[in-house]
């Protein structure tokens, strides 16, 4: 029986094809210019993050209870489509928490816990859409709940508060928030309430999945 190390590098080789680069910067005007200047570093660095992906989720699946994980989809057709939209990312992704990020989703996509959660693709999807920062600010709504120690509990976080911990003007905190709100991940918490008071934020129900995903604890990516 072929191990998820082995389905994931099958993957990436079939992935992993010569042009990749070339093909991105042929799309910005004047690209061929600098075609040999950055091709191949480009290609470089996309099979650098692309094999350390692959790894990481093999590594850390094998590394599993076998018990928990659902073999069966592991070697499914869906789960290979996963991988390829994991891999496609790694083109425009350089930001490390991000990569982590993908980990933690596909990892999850293989638990037993998860067979019926029918949203595996599209977390996948939306997470391509956020950046580091995005991811951060979300973060600040899971170390709210371990502080409470009421998982899943909808904390209500105030964007001042959220830029203090983050270290960011209160004005890019909204900003990401805004976002966040855009993609049905967050709303404004006091909106109708009798004391309207504007900034204050919280998770969607439908988000905690999403969030579990996002941030299971699983051992550290390597430097």
């Amino acid at each position: 029986m072929p191990s998820c190390h082995d389905i994931a590098s099958d993957a990436l080789d079939r992935y992993n094809g010569p042009g990749i680069a070339r093909a991105i910067v042929n799309l910005v005007p004047g690209g061929s210019s600098v075609d040999v200047l950055l091709t191949a570093a480009m290609e470089t660095k996309f099979k650098t993050r692309m094999a350390q992906l692959v790894t990481e989720v093999s590594n850390r699946v094998d590394a599993l209870d076998q018990d928990l994980v659902d073999a069966e989809f592991v070697r499914s057709e869906e789960f290979q489509t996963l991988l390829i939209r994991a891999l496609e990312a790694m083109k425009t992704t350089h930001q490390r928490d991000k990569l982590a990020a993908f980990a933690n989703v596909l990892v999850c996509c293989t638990l037993k816990a998860n067979s019926d959660d029918v949203q595996k693709e599209r977390y996948l999807l939306l997470l391509n859409e956020l950046t580091s920062v995005h991811i951060a600010v979300l973060s600040q709504f899971r170390e709210r709940e371990a502080q409470l120690k009421k998982p899943n509990s909808q904390p209500i976080l105030c964007a001042g508060d959220m830029a203090a911990q983050l270290g960011m003007n209160e004005s890019d905190v909204e900003a990401f928030l805004s976002d966040l709100a855009a993609r049905g991940l967050v709303y404004d918490a006091m909106l109708g309430s009798g004391e309207y008071r504007r900034g204050n934020y919280r998770l969607h129900n439908s988000a905690n999945r999403f969030i579990d995903y996002l941030f299971t604890e699983w051992p550290a990516m390597p430097e």
